[in-house]
Protein backbone atom coordinates (compact mmCIF):
# COMPACT_ATOMS: atom_id res chain seq x y z
CA UNK A 1 0.00 0.00 0.00
CA UNK A 2 1.13 3.48 -0.80
CA UNK A 3 0.89 6.42 0.90
CA UNK A 4 -0.27 9.29 -1.28
CA UNK A 5 0.71 13.20 -0.38
CA UNK A 6 -1.30 15.93 0.50
CA UNK A 7 -3.55 17.49 -2.15
CA UNK A 8 -1.94 19.50 -5.14
CA UNK A 9 -4.68 21.22 -7.39
CA UNK A 10 -5.33 24.79 -8.64
CA UNK A 11 -8.03 26.12 -6.54
CA UNK A 12 -11.56 26.07 -7.48
CA UNK A 13 -13.33 29.67 -7.47
CA UNK A 14 -16.30 29.17 -10.12
CA UNK A 15 -17.59 26.41 -11.96
CA UNK A 16 -14.66 24.70 -13.85
CA UNK A 17 -15.12 24.79 -17.47
CA UNK A 18 -12.71 21.39 -17.90
CA UNK A 19 -10.47 19.27 -15.37
CA UNK A 20 -6.80 18.56 -16.10
CA UNK A 21 -5.32 15.45 -14.68
CA UNK A 22 -1.79 15.11 -14.33
CA UNK A 23 0.95 12.46 -13.12
CA UNK A 24 3.39 15.61 -11.65
CA UNK A 25 3.18 18.11 -9.05
CA UNK A 26 5.39 20.86 -11.31
CA UNK A 27 2.09 20.87 -13.91
CA UNK A 28 -0.36 22.24 -11.91
CA UNK A 29 1.92 25.41 -11.24
CA UNK A 30 2.72 25.54 -14.58
CA UNK A 31 -0.86 24.95 -15.89
CA UNK A 32 -2.59 27.35 -13.23
CA UNK A 33 -1.98 30.18 -16.50
CA UNK A 34 -5.02 28.24 -18.05
CA UNK A 35 -8.29 30.11 -17.39
CA UNK A 36 -11.23 27.98 -15.87
CA UNK A 37 -8.94 25.11 -16.10
CA UNK A 38 -8.70 23.09 -12.35
CA UNK A 39 -5.41 21.02 -12.69
CA UNK A 40 -5.28 18.26 -10.47
CA UNK A 41 -2.24 15.99 -9.36
CA UNK A 42 -3.26 12.34 -9.42
CA UNK A 43 0.20 11.61 -7.38
CA UNK A 44 -1.35 13.40 -4.23
CA UNK A 45 -4.63 13.10 -2.45
CA UNK A 46 -7.47 15.21 -3.60
CA UNK A 47 -8.91 17.36 -1.84
CA UNK A 48 -13.04 17.29 -0.07
CA UNK A 49 -13.43 21.08 -2.16
CA UNK A 50 -12.45 19.00 -5.32
CA UNK A 51 -14.78 16.01 -4.88
CA UNK A 52 -17.24 18.59 -3.55
CA UNK A 53 -17.04 20.83 -7.07
CA UNK A 54 -17.25 17.69 -9.05
CA UNK A 55 -20.56 16.33 -7.06
CA UNK A 56 -22.09 19.79 -7.55
CA UNK A 57 -21.94 20.05 -11.21
CA UNK A 58 -25.19 19.68 -13.37
CA UNK A 59 -23.34 18.78 -16.96
CA UNK A 60 -19.78 17.44 -17.11
CA UNK A 61 -17.40 19.12 -18.34
CA UNK A 62 -14.44 18.10 -20.43
CA UNK A 63 -11.84 16.19 -18.43
CA UNK A 64 -8.20 15.80 -19.78
CA UNK A 65 -5.51 13.35 -19.23
CA UNK A 66 -1.84 14.98 -20.23
CA UNK A 67 1.21 12.38 -18.64
CA UNK A 68 4.28 11.04 -19.39
CA UNK A 69 4.80 8.16 -22.12
CA UNK A 70 5.53 6.36 -19.05
CA UNK A 71 2.65 6.66 -16.63
CA UNK A 72 0.63 3.24 -16.43
CA UNK A 73 -2.12 5.17 -14.36
CA UNK A 74 -5.58 4.66 -15.06
CA UNK A 75 -7.51 7.86 -14.73
CA UNK A 76 -10.93 6.96 -14.25
CA UNK A 77 -10.42 5.46 -10.78
CA UNK A 78 -8.93 8.65 -9.40
CA UNK A 79 -11.13 11.69 -8.04
CA UNK A 80 -12.78 14.07 -9.56
CA UNK A 81 -13.30 11.54 -12.64
CA UNK A 82 -15.10 8.80 -10.57
CA UNK A 83 -17.81 10.88 -9.23
CA UNK A 84 -18.30 12.70 -12.27
CA UNK A 85 -18.06 9.31 -14.31
CA UNK A 86 -20.79 7.87 -11.56
CA UNK A 87 -23.34 11.05 -12.68
CA UNK A 88 -22.52 11.37 -15.99
CA UNK A 89 -25.86 10.77 -17.90
CA UNK A 90 -24.76 9.63 -21.15
CA UNK A 91 -28.27 9.74 -22.35
CA UNK A 92 -28.64 13.29 -21.97
CA UNK A 93 -25.23 14.39 -21.93
CA UNK A 94 -23.84 11.90 -24.84
CA UNK A 95 -20.30 10.22 -24.15
CA UNK A 96 -18.07 10.99 -21.26
CA UNK A 97 -16.04 14.50 -21.89
CA UNK A 98 -12.88 12.57 -21.84
CA UNK A 99 -9.63 13.16 -23.61
CA UNK A 100 -6.41 12.12 -23.08
CA UNK A 101 -3.32 14.81 -24.06
CA UNK A 102 -0.66 12.56 -22.91
CA UNK A 103 2.96 11.34 -24.67
CA UNK A 104 1.90 7.71 -26.39
CA UNK A 105 4.37 4.89 -25.21
CA UNK A 106 6.89 5.30 -28.05
CA UNK A 107 6.76 9.47 -27.87
CA UNK A 108 5.18 12.13 -29.20
CA UNK A 109 6.66 14.81 -32.10
CA UNK A 110 7.32 17.99 -31.47
CA UNK A 111 4.81 18.79 -33.80
CA UNK A 112 2.55 18.29 -31.47
CA UNK A 113 3.43 21.00 -29.47
CA UNK A 114 4.29 23.79 -32.13
CA UNK A 115 7.60 24.21 -30.47
CA UNK A 116 10.44 24.01 -33.08
CA UNK A 117 13.27 24.48 -29.97
CA UNK A 118 11.94 20.65 -29.08
CA UNK A 119 14.42 19.00 -31.97
CA UNK A 120 13.38 15.60 -34.19
CA UNK A 121 13.36 13.04 -31.60
CA UNK A 122 10.32 11.65 -30.07
CA UNK A 123 9.11 13.37 -26.66
CA UNK A 124 8.76 11.00 -23.68
CA UNK A 125 8.82 13.12 -21.15
CA UNK A 126 6.58 16.61 -20.44
CA UNK A 127 9.81 17.51 -18.46
CA UNK A 128 11.47 18.51 -21.74
CA UNK A 129 8.69 20.66 -23.19
CA UNK A 130 9.18 24.29 -22.06
CA UNK A 131 5.95 25.22 -19.94
CA UNK A 132 4.73 28.19 -22.35
CA UNK A 133 4.68 25.34 -25.51
CA UNK A 134 2.85 23.09 -22.70
CA UNK A 135 0.35 25.77 -21.72
CA UNK A 136 -0.15 26.76 -25.31
CA UNK A 137 -1.28 22.99 -26.40
CA UNK A 138 -3.73 22.47 -22.52
CA UNK A 139 -5.21 26.16 -23.53
CA UNK A 140 -5.64 24.99 -27.22
CA UNK A 141 -7.03 21.07 -26.15
CA UNK A 142 -9.68 23.27 -23.57
CA UNK A 143 -10.82 26.07 -26.38
CA UNK A 144 -11.64 22.94 -29.10
CA UNK A 145 -13.65 21.04 -26.47
CA UNK A 146 -15.53 24.03 -24.69
CA UNK A 147 -16.35 26.10 -27.84
CA UNK A 148 -18.87 28.41 -27.58
CA UNK A 149 -21.66 27.35 -30.19
CA UNK A 150 -23.28 30.47 -31.98
CA UNK A 151 -26.35 31.65 -31.23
Amino acid sequence: MTTRSRARETPVRQAPRAFLLVDAARLVGVLRAVSGLVVVDLTAAVSAEIKRVARSLRETPPVFYLHDAATVLFPFTFEPVATLVEQHDEKAQGPFPFRDLGLPPLGASARRFGDPSLGDEPILKLSEIPDAALVRYVSRALESAVAVEPP
